[in-house]
């Protein structure tokens, strides 16, 4: 099998609030989504090296990410 990888992609959208808990002292929340995809194309070789199957193909990974933070100043 030989796989070779045509493109390579990385997006992230991130958003959130910041809410004043005491003077000088703050939490943060903030939401987004991480999308990575790939795009690549593949051949698959019987054992003389004649080609079998060959194709291109996509894969798309999406996740959502959630982060808090305190700040506090002394």
């Amino acid at each position: 099998v030989a796989v070779s990888v045509l493109k390579a992609s990385e997006r992230v959208i991130m958003g959130g609030v910041r809410v004043k808990l005491a003077p000088i002292s703050y939490l943060t929340v903030q939401h987004g989504m991480l999308t990575n995809d790939l795009d690549y194309v593949y051949g698959i070789a019987d054992a003389s090296g004649a080609p079998v199957a060959a194709g291109a193909n996509k894969l798309s990974i999406s996740k959502n990410i959630v982060t808090a933070d305190v700040t506090v100043n002394f």
